[in-house]
């Protein structure tokens, strides 16, 4: 992704979910880390990237889980708790919107490495 464009608030955004994307996040807490209100860090971020926080947010964790499906045999509700997910049918249904397949079809497709 070529950053050079985006805002210092946005590029503070994407270093803050990447690091912390496991744990609860909220935009009040990202607001908080970034120094500015709910409402202005979502249109600089969305200016910048054309998605919302949270569709990044959960793209990253989502991306992640696609990695533990790769590397590891672990049950998807481990899974989907590592990435941050605390309800596993939540997981389940943004895994698909994502990925475009379930996490269990994701994985039986998914060659073992």
């Amino acid at each position: 992704m070529d950053t050079f464009n985006f805002s210092n608030i946005t590029l503070d955004i994407i270093d803050y979910i990447e690091r912390n994307f496991s744990s609860p996040i909220t935009l009040q807490t990202i607001a908080e880390y970034v120094g500015y209100n709910k409402n202005y860090i979502c249109s600089v971020f969305k200016h910048d990237m054309d998605m919302t926080i949270i569709d990044y947010l959960n793209y990253v964790r989502i991306i992640t889980a696609s990695q533990y499906f790769k590397y590891s045999d672990r049950h998807i509700s481990r899974i989907a708790q590592r990435c941050g997910f605390s309800d596993v049918s939540h997981f389940s249904h943004t895994f698909k919107k994502i990925m475009g397949v379930s996490p269990a079809e994701y994985r039986r497709k998914t060659p073992d490495t």
